[in-house]
C-alpha cells in the first residue's frame, strides 16, 4: 500500500542543516522589509521530456517600488541549483495579485514560451533552458492576452483587443471632452489615470459583473497568427481560434486530457456536494463520475496521462491545507498521495495546479511556518524532495525567534474554527502576552494574514502573540450579514478566552484587524463587544455613502440584497441600522486605524467622519492607486510597520524610538487621552 507523503516532513529534512545556526538567526529576527521582500515562485511547468521544471521567481524591490521577477529551469535529476533563463518582466495582475501563467515548453523541450510586461508592453517571449538566449517573438501594438503554441512549435496563436494607442487615446477623449457618468463607473475613485494596469496609470471602468477593466476592453477581439520561421503574422483560422479558446486558463475547471479525448470538469449540487465527471469528447456516453470525491472541495485539476486525473483539494478542517490525490475514472479508484499542511498552489489563491510529470508532481508548498518553496512529490510513492529553496534565511530566522501552533477550537453555539497562532520563543517565562487576531482565511506561508497587511512574525517577536483565524462561512444557505458577524465575534472570543484559560495571552489586551469581510468583522467585534484594545482595518463596510457609490454599477443592488440584506436607506432602514457602523459611531470605543486603498478610502468617510465627531479614537491613511489588495513594495512595508507600531503602542505601550516618528506618538498619545476621556465620561453618566 502507497503510503501519502507529508510536505511538513519534506520541509523538516531540508532544513537539518540551515544556512544559520539557531543563535544566528535569533540575532537577525524576521523584519518587516524582509516579509516585503521574500520571494515568491509560481507559474510551475515541466518539460515534455520530463527532464526539467520551469518557473517564475518574483521579489519585490522597496527602492524602486516595483517587482523584479524572473524565469529560472532545473533539471529534475541532479541536485543543482535552478539557472535564471530569462527576465520576467513585471508581473501581471489581476487587482493585486500577481497571475499565476505557466509558461509553455516547446515539443523537443528545449524552449520555454511566456508573457512578459517589459517596457510597458506585454508580448510573447521565448527563452532557451539553458539560459543562452531570450528573445521577444510578437511586437503586436495590443498587449497580449493570451496564447497557445501550435503542436509542431512552428506558429503562435494569441489573441489581443484595442490597441494600447486606442486606449490611450480614449483616456485623452475622455479627459478633454468630459466622462458620461454611467454603470461602469465606480464613483468611489478617480475617473482618469487612477489605476496601475500593465505597468501604467490607466483608467478604469468596470464590467457587468462588477470585474475591473481598463477602457476599451468590451472592444472586439483579434485572433492572430504568428509564423516562428518567418515572422509573418496573419489573422487566425476558425480552427485556430478554436485551439486558443480550448486552451485558454480562464476556462475554470473544465481540463482537457492530453490526447483531447476526455474532459473533466467540476460542478456542486445544491446542497454543496462535489460532482467531478469525465467525459469523452464529441460521444454521448454516460459520463465516468468520480465517487468518492463528493466530500472533497475540488481546487485545481491536472491530467497527468489520460488514465489518470491529479486533483488538488482542500481541507476546511486543517486550516484549507491542500491535499493531492490521484483519480482513475475507468474504474473509479480515488488515491490519496500527499496531505500539506498549507499551499500547495503556486498562489496565495490556492486555485492553480501542480505541474504533473510522467513520476512526479512538481509543487510550489508553503505553510504558516514555512515560506515558499518548490518541491517534488512522487505521484506513486517513493520520498519527495525539496528542489529550490529561496527563502531558506527567512526560514530560520522564523525558527529562531518564534513558535508557530495549530489550532481548533469551538465557540458557545458548537461551531468550529481553525487558525494559527504565533508566540515569541520566550514566551513561556513571560507570563500572559497581549493578543492581537487578524481574521478570514489563513492560507500557506502567513506573512500578514489575509491581504498581507499585519506582520505577524514580527508581532510576536514583540511580544504580541498573532492569531490568525479562518472564518466560517455560510455553505450553499442564504447568506446573512449579520449572523456573519456575529459568527466571527464568538469564534473570536471563544479563541480569546481558550489562549486565556491556557496562560498564553492576557483576554484584556486584546487587538483585532482584518480585510474585506475580515475589516467588516472587526468594525463589528469593536462596537458590539468589549473585546477589543485596538482596532485596525485595511477595506470599508457597508454605509450610504458606499451604497451611492456603487450604486449605479450594473449587478450591484442584487449584490447589496443578497449579501447584506440592503436594498437603498429608504427601502431597508431597519437593516442598515444594524449593520452599518454609519449608524452606531458611539458604541465604539477601542481606537480604530484605517489604512484604505485609494480605490476604497472614500466609501469610509462617512463613518470615519461621524466616529470623529463621537470622541473615537480613530486614524485613516490612504494610499494612492492601490486595488482591494495593496501590492506596491513601499506601500506595503509602510503598512505593515504602522500595523506593528500600531499594536505595540496599544497593547505594550511601547513606541519607536525613532526621531522619524516623533509626530506619530504624539497623535497617538493624544488619542490615548481622549480615549481615557472618553471612558471617563461614559463611567461618569453610568453613575459608576
Amino acid at each position: 500500500m502507497l503510503r501519502p507523503i507529508s510536505l511538513l516532513a519534506v520541509f523538516l529534512l531540508a532544513n537539518v542543516s540551515p544556512p544559520l545556526g539557531r543563535a544566528a538567526a535569533q540575532d537577525r529576527p524576521v523584519t518587516t522589509r524582509m516579509l516585503v521582500e521574500i520571494k515568491d515562485l509560481s507559474s510551475v511547468a515541466i518539460s515534455p521530456d520530463g527532464a526539467y521544471v520551469a518557473f517564475r521567481e518574483e521579489r519585490a524591490s522597496i527602492e524602486d517600488n516595483s517587482y523584479r521577477s524572473a524565469w529560472r529551469v532545473r533539471r529534475l535529476d541532479d541536485d543543482g541549483t535552478p539557472i535564471r533563463v530569462a527576465d520576467g518582466g513585471a508581473p501581471l495582475r489581476n487587482g493585486g495579485l500577481s497571475i499565476n501563467e505557466p509558461p509553455q515548453w516547446s515539443p523537443d523541450s528545449h524552449w520555454i514560451y511566456y508573457r512578459a510586461l517589459l517596457d510597458g508592453e506585454v508580448q510573447i517571449w521565448r527563452a532557451a533552458r539553458d539560459g543562452g538566449k531570450a528573445e521577444r517573438l510578437t511586437s503586436d501594438a495590443a498587449d497580449i492576452e493570451a496564447f497557445v503554441l501550435d503542436p509542431g512549435a512552428s506558429a503562435l496563436i494569441y489573441r489581443v483587443g484595442a490597441t494600447r494607442e486606442e486606449i490611450v487615446r480614449a483616456e485623452e477623449d475622455e479627459y478633454a471632452k468630459g466622462v458620461l457618468f454611467d454603470d461602469s463607473i465606480f464613483a468611489g475613485q478617480g475617473l482618469f489615470r487612477s489605476v496601475l494596469i500593465n505597468g501604467r496609470l490607466a483608467s478604469e471602468r468596470t464590467d457587468d459583473r462588477m470585474i475591473r477593466r481598463q477602457l476599451l476592453w468590451d472592444a472586439p477581439k483579434r485572433v492572430r497568427v504568428l509564423d516562428l520561421n518567418t515572422g509573418a503574422v496573419r489573422e487566425a483560422a476558425d480552427r485556430e481560434a478554436e485551439r486558443l479558446r480550448a486552451n485558454d486558463p480562464a476556462a475554470g475547471l473544465a481540463v482537457r486530457s492530453p490526447s483531447g479525448d476526455l474532459v473533466a470538469i467540476i460542478s456542486e449540487t445544491p446542497e454543496g456536494k462535489t460532482v467531478l465527471r469525465v467525459s469523452r469528447a464529441g460521444l454521448e456516453k454516460r459520463p465516468m463520475m468520480c465517487g468518492a470525491c463528493a466530500d472533497l472541495k475540488i481546487v485545481a485539476l491536472a491530467w497527468r496521462n489520460d488514465d489518470e486525473l491529479i486533483i488538488t483539494s482542500r481541507d476546511a478542517e486543517r486550516g484549507y491545507a491542500q491535499s493531492l490525490y490521484v483519480w482513475r475514472p475507468e474504474d473509479d479508484a480515488l488515491r490519496l498521495v500527499a496531505r500539506s499542511d498549507g499551499l500547495l498552489s503556486g498562489d496565495r489563491s490556492g486555485k492553480t495546479p501542480c505541474a504533473i510529470g510522467e513520476h512526479a508532481a512538481v509543487c510550489v508548498a508553503a505553510e504558516a511556518a514555512a515560506p515558499p518553496r518548490l518541491v517534488s512529490i512522487p505521484l506513486d510513492g517513493g520520498p519527495g524532495a525539496v528542489l529550490y529553496e529561496p527563502n531558506a534565511r527567512l526560514a530560520a530566522a522564523m525558527r529562531g525567534s518564534v513558535d508557530v501552533e495549530f489550532l481548533a477550537w469551538t465557540d458557545k453555539r458548537g461551531r468550529r474554527f481553525t487558525g494559527h497562532l504565533f508566540t515569541p520563543k520566550a514566551q513561556s517565562d513571560a507570563g500572559p502576552l497581549p493578543l492581537f487576531v487578524t481574521y478570514y482565511v489563513c492560507p500557506g506561508f502567513l506573512r500578514g494574514g489575509f491581504g498581507d497587511e499585519w506582520p505577524l512574525i514580527p508581532m510576536a517577536q514583540a511580544g504580541v502573540a498573532a492569531l490568525c483565524v479562518n472564518a466560517r462561512l455560510p455553505g450553499r444557505e442564504a447568506r446573512d450579514a449579520k449572523d456573519d458577524y456575529q459568527t466571527g465575534l464568538e469564534g473570536v472570543t471563544a479563541a480569546a478566552d481558550l489562549l486565556a484559560a491556557r496562560g498564553f495571552v492576557d483576554r484584556r489586551n486584546i487587538g483585532m484587524g482584518g480585510l474585506s469581510f475580515g475589516s467588516e468583522v472587526t468594525l463589528w467585534t469593536a462596537s458590539h463587544s468589549d473585546l477589543l484594545a485596538a482596532a485596525s482595518v485595511a477595506s470599508s463596510a457597508a454605509s450610504p455613502t458606499w451604497y451611492w457609490f456603487r450604486s449605479m454599477q450594473a449587478g450591484f443592488a442584487p449584490r447589496a440584497r443578497e449579501q447584506w440584506g440592503l436594498g437603498t436607506p429608504e427601502e431597508t432602514p431597519d437593516r442598515w441600522r444594524e449593520l452599518s457602523p454609519a449608524f452606531y459611531p458611539e458604541e465604539f470605543t477601542a481606537p480604530i486605524l484605517m489604512q484604505m486603498a485609494e480605490q476604497e478610502y472614500r466609501s469610509v468617510i462617512e463613518y470615519y467622519a461621524r466616529m470623529r465627531r463621537a470622541g473615537v479614537p480613530v486614524e485613516l491613511w490612504a494610499y494612492p492607486h492601490e486595488p482591494h489588495i495593496k501590492f506596491q513594495p513601499r506601500h506595503k512595508l509602510s503598512v505593515y510597520d504602522r500595523n506593528l507600531d500600531w499594536f505595540r503602542f496599544w497593547l505594550l505601550g511601547s513606541e519607536d524610538p525613532d526621531p522619524g516618528k516623533a509626530d506619530q506618538y504624539e497623535r497617538w498619545r493624544k488619542l490615548k487621552r481622549q480615549m481615557h476621556e472618553l471612558s471617563s465620561h461614559e463611567i461618569s453618566e453610568s453613575g459608576g
